[in-house]
């Protein structure tokens, strides 16, 4: 029995991904092992009456895999727990660990030694946020992060040798773009350039507002398994909402179970091409998270629209919840 192809590192978790196994004894079950990173077993399928073995590590990913919003910080390249992890298999419990196979939680593509996601992102940013970018980076990969107001030099914020191939984030406050650049007044437009090896990898465009009561800033999973945040300014609208389960009885109606949650319903307003572009995706996400008393608890969404074309084109609006109840009775 022959381990002949394993996945490539950080294909997309929805694609086939096996690990695939040819001279096979089909007289006899064989039992292929999963383990972490740590040589940990996650668990074991079993394959009878087979010369071919095809297995996924599929249903063990989404249970290792538990991307979050980064902590806030000053800039710096960081590797949040959960976003990545690392598994091998053998046949049988005590048999030869194959070769280990990084995964991240995209389903879309990854470019090796890239911003994750695409190369120009258009964002929006004020006073008193923080922001971040991942990057898929190769041992040796030299990264410059570069700051710069249009029609001006470009400042370097930041640079980094990656010491290990994997998958990177970079964390930033808005005051150290601002405060690179030396300037007494905020500016209305920035961007940011990263660099690898010398070769411009990603732009990020950024949009400067002022920052004002009443914001809600989101985060989201987006597709590439990268985290994005974004705030919406206009005045959120909050609601209580209750839910009761009843039961009919000879005493009359008793109640058996009382939750209750906060509703937000949310509006962007109007947004450029490249900001609808950007934040379309929280509607899809798998995972969104709100900010709350400066923690981030993760919700879900009700209901959505988003307008890409006529009247009130480039907007989205959403209705958030809790993805945990309170239960009161």
């Amino acid at each position: 029995m022959r381990l002949t192809t394993i996945p490539a590192d950080f294909s997309p978790i929805l694609a086939d991904n096996f690990f695939h196994f040819e001279d096979v004894d089909p007289s006899v079950s064989t039992e292929i092992h999963f383990f972490d990173d740590k040589g940990e077993g996650l668990g074991a399928r079993r394959y009878a009456g087979r010369t071919v073995i095809d297995s996924s590590p599929r249903a063990f990913l989404s249970l290792m895999l538990d991307p979050q919003p980064a902590v806030r910080g000053s800039l710096a390249v960081l590797r949040p727990e959960g976003r990545q992890v690392e598994l091998s298999v053998a046949v049988g419990a005590d048999g030869e660990h194959s070769s280990g196979v990084r995964f991240a939680a995209n389903v879309a593509r990854l470019e090796p030694s890239a911003v994750v996601g695409p190369a120009e992102q258009s964002r929006v940013i004020a006073s008193g946020e923080y922001d971040e970018f991942s990057l898929l980076l190769a041992e040796g990969d030299d990264v410059t992060l570069e700051c710069q107001v249009e029609g001006r030099s470009e400042v370097t914020l930041l640079r980094y040798v990656c010491p290990e191939a994997g998958y990177y984030t970079v964390v930033f406050e808005a005051e150290d773009l601002f405060n690179s650049l030396g300037e007494e007044q905020e500016p209305e437009r920035l961007s940011l350039r990263v660099k690898i090896g010398g070769s411009l990898k990603g732009t990020l465009l950024y949009t400067v507002v002022p920052a004002a009561q009443g914001e809600c800033r989101l985060a989201w999973l987006d597709a590439y398994g990268a985290i994005r945040h974004y705030t919406f300014r206009t005045q959120p609208e909050e609601s209580l909402e209750v839910a009761r389960r009843e039961s009919d009885t000879l005493q009359g109606v008793q109640t058996l179970e009382v939750e209750s949650w906060n509703t937000v319903v949310l509006r962007s307003g109007p947004l450029t091409s490249g900001q609808m572009e950007f934040l379309k995706g929280v509607i899809s996400s798998p995972r969104v998270w709100q900010l709350v008393d400066r923690e981030w608890v993760l919700v879900t969404i009700g209901e959505s629209v988003c307008r890409c074309a006529g009247k009130g084109a480039r907007s989205v609006e959403l209705r958030l919840r809790p993805a945990k109840r309170t239960k009161l009775w």
